[in-house]
């Protein structure tokens, strides 16, 4: 025999995170839903059902067909516009810009950086503190090298531009 709608188990069961007050009234209100849906079509015959199905099929899927159809014909004009992605021509694979330039106070400063934070990598009191920086800006180590040999590319192309020798940096 089939259960009722009261014998079924409460929706404010134990794994319910909604306040009780809350579940108890949502509860209420959805078995007043059924019980009011259940006395308005309990007298439909089997054909009257299939009648409203077959309608409520019909309706919804030529619904869908119409939006499916408007959006891939572009009915009332496209809202979406087709344009190719195209790179900037001043930027490299690795997001730097080439017209970028670092100046060598900047470069001394990350110089600083890097050997304040190689210290506090070799220092046991240091490595919590290291430790902070690295987990707050993961990948600080590897674009502070980016830019260290950005830099240091920066100087051979200046100097093979004005024809002398290439200068030896003196940071790593």
């Amino acid at each position: 025999m089939p259960q009722t709608i009261k014998e079924k188990q409460t929706i404010g069961g134990k794994g319910n995170q909604a306040k009780p007050g809350l579940s108890r009234r949502l509860e209420h209100f959805q078995v007043r839903c059924a019980l009011w849906l259940a006395n308005r079509t309990g007298h439909y015959s089997y054909r009257k059902w299939i009648l409203l199905l077959a309608c409520f099929v019909l309706l919804t899927g030529g619904y869908s067909g119409y939006v499916l159809v408007e959006g891939l014909t572009g009915g009332k004009g496209s809202s979406l516009s087709l344009s190719k992605i195209t790179r900037p021509e001043h930027a490299t694979e690795s997001g730097i810009t080439d017209r970028a330039t670092i100046t060598h106070q900047q470069y001394q400063q990350i110089v600083a950086l890097r050997h304040y934070l190689d210290s506090l990598s070799r220092d046991p009191q240091g490595r919590a503190e290291y430790g902070r920086i690295i987990e707050q800006q993961p990948g600080l180590t590897d674009s502070l090298k980016i830019i260290e040999e950005y830099y240091k590319r920066q100087l051979i192309n200046k100097d093979s531009s004005d024809g002398a020798a290439p200068k030896q940096s003196s940071g790593r």
